[in-house]
């Protein structure tokens, strides 16, 4: 009997009777419903990077567009003050323009060049034909204007329609004072009585302004 009971004691396990355990497995670092801290962050930091990338761009595009704007207002002021240094009247004003350009017509000499009648696009005929401006391009733009006694301004300004308004208040910081109510940039707002002779601050956005330039001509 002795030997018979040591020898069950013996074939049966420790463990018999208590509930079997599954061995588990160690945590994953990544579950299927979700992520850890330091890949979220990872992801954040690539966002805002890419983010500041792209705004970097932006802001390159931004400043190159001012740049050119910048350089094709110089380019016309400087070629209508050549005209009047040359000719001694304003380009498309000129009462003499048909004698040195038989295809040209004359203006009338008054000192204003009227954008009411067809000054104002021979103005741009004539400072082609002088070989002040290297195409006639401004011609062709229905959205460039030379224009008399504008936005509080003296004399002639060159005057570009539908700028957008973060370009437009650039270009007046790049140039000039950055306030379009004064200084030598403005915007032009047309009153309702159609008054020209209307400056105002820049918007942040929205639609595109009137800018114009003045000139030291007269």
């Amino acid at each position: 009997m002795a030997n018979e009971l040591s020898r069950m004691r013996k074939e049966t396990p420790r463990d018999a009777g208590l509930p079997k355990i599954a061995p588990q497995k160690p945590a994953s670092r990544c579950h299927a419903d979700g992520f850890t801290l330091i890949e979220l962050s990872l992801v954040l930091i690539i966002i805002a990077i890419m983010m500041g990338t792209v705004l970097r761009s932006d802001k390159v595009v931004d400043e190159g567009r001012i740049q050119r704007m910048a350089l094709d207002q110089a380019a016309v002021i400087s070629a209508v003050q050549a005209y009047v240094q040359w000719y001694h009247f304003l380009p498309g004003d000129d009462p003499k323009a048909q004698e040195r350009w038989p295809e040209a017509i004359n203006g009338n000499g008054d000192g204003v060049i009227d954008s009411a009648s067809f000054e104002e696009q021979q103005a741009w005929f004539h400072l082609v034909s002088a070989h002040l401006l290297s195409s006639a391009s401004m011609i062709k733009n229905p959205k460039i204007h030379l224009w008399h006694h504008v936005a509080g301004l003296s004399g002639v300004s060159l005057c570009i329609e539908d700028v957008p308004p973060l370009l437009a208040s650039g270009l007046d910081r790049h140039l000039d004072d950055g306030d379009g109510r004064g200084g030598g940039i403005r915007r032009l707002d047309i009153s309702s009585d159609g008054n020209r002779n209307t400056g105002s601050p820049w918007p942040i956005q929205g639609e595109g302004v009137t800018v114009c330039s003045a000139s030291s001509w007269h």
